[in-house]
């Protein structure tokens, strides 16, 4: 006669190893989310989860003030408290975002957007969310999501950017951010704005004796004159080589004729730079334009030949375009 017990027919036997299965799920869970929080650990991705009809925000991974420089209780965590911390320009397409999810009129919550910090700052955000609990209604009771940080990355971008319109050389516009600053003049029918071509005179003696090097340390020095005489309202940039060019939202020909004179005073005396005296003119020829009818090469045409004009007539000057 055999004395060893069944599970079925010992009790004790069975509670003994649903404990042990029960303590093995335990430690696997404790696993997985160790090696969650070393993944999540000083990345700028956040798991956060909302009860929906309390409004209540959790973070699993930080404290909710902390994500903008907060001490854990000085911003509530909820939907209000997220919503007051939202950029204001990006305010109410993220709320409208927000909301038509959580109505079931669209597959996810997914927006990228700017939120303030305490110190004012602003922090860019790419957030995704989904409910994943609903009552027997259908209404929603949770969701779950990822708030990362992409601050830094649309920093880069930023300067990416800043370094496609940027002639390398004088930090000036280049030719393609002066052509897309024309086109973005927005200026009503009959009104006028003025295009400035600028043309260094003698600066090919410049380069002929003292070589290209030198000759683009006298273009940076330059660009620097000219930026300093330019009003801030007018956009500046390199055209290539020696030529510049200026895009002023005003036609006022008195107006226009002040700002030149103010861009040919520092050249009506020798420029010196590292010891070395440099007879360096400019010539500028101006074209006054409507930017809703005229064409930008058409009116850099018309700039340059008034700017030749002044070539030929001693140079150092300014000249306006007239029709002939």
């Amino acid at each position: 006669m055999s004395f060893k017990k069944t599970l079925a027919e010992d009790p004790q036997i069975l509670i003994e190893q649903l404990q042990r299965e029960n303590d093995a799920l335990r430690k696997a869970l404790q696993l997985a989310n160790e090696k969650l929080s070393a993944v999540l650990d000083g990345s700028d991705i956040k798991i956060w989860q909302l009860d929906v009809p309390n409004q209540a925000l959790q973070v699993f991974n930080a404290p909710w003030g902390a994500l903008l420089g907060y001490s854990p209780h000085e911003v509530e965590a909820s939907v209000s408290g997220w919503k007051s911390n939202l950029h204001p320009d990006d305010k109410e397409e993220v709320v409208t975002a927000f909301e038509t999810h959580i109505r079931g009129e669209s597959d996810a919550f997914q927006v990228v957007h700017r939120m303030v910090r305490k110190d004012g700052s602003i922090s860019w955000i790419s957030d995704r969310g989904k409910v994943i609990e609903f009552d027997e209604q259908g209404n929603p009771l949770r969701m779950m999501g990822a708030h990362v940080d992409i601050t830094q990355e649309k920093l880069y971008e930023q300067r990416l950017s800043s370094l496609v319109n940027i002639d390398p050389l004088t930090g000036l516009l280049n030719r393609p951010a002066l052509i897309e600053k024309y086109a973005q003049l927005s200026l009503s029918h009959g009104q006028k704005a003025a295009l400035l071509f600028l043309d260094l005179d003698n600066f090919k003696h410049v380069n002929d004796h003292f070589g290209h090097k030198f000759g683009d340390l006298v273009l940076c020095y330059i660009a620097g004159i000219l930026k300093k005489a330019t009003p801030d309202e007018a956009a500046i940039g390199r055209f290539g080589g020696d030529e510049f060019v200026i895009l002023y939202e005003s036609g006022d020909q008195a107006a226009l004729q002040r700002i030149c004179q103010i861009l040919l005073a520092p050249f009506q005396k020798p420029l010196v730079l590292e010891n070395i005296t440099l007879d360096v003119g400019l010539s500028i020829g101006v074209c006054v334009f409507n930017a809703v009818s005229d064409d930008f090469t058409d009116v850099c045409q018309k700039a340059d030949q008034a700017m030749y004009k002044v070539k030929k007539a001693g140079k150092n000057n300014v000249a306006f375009w007239q029709v002939s």
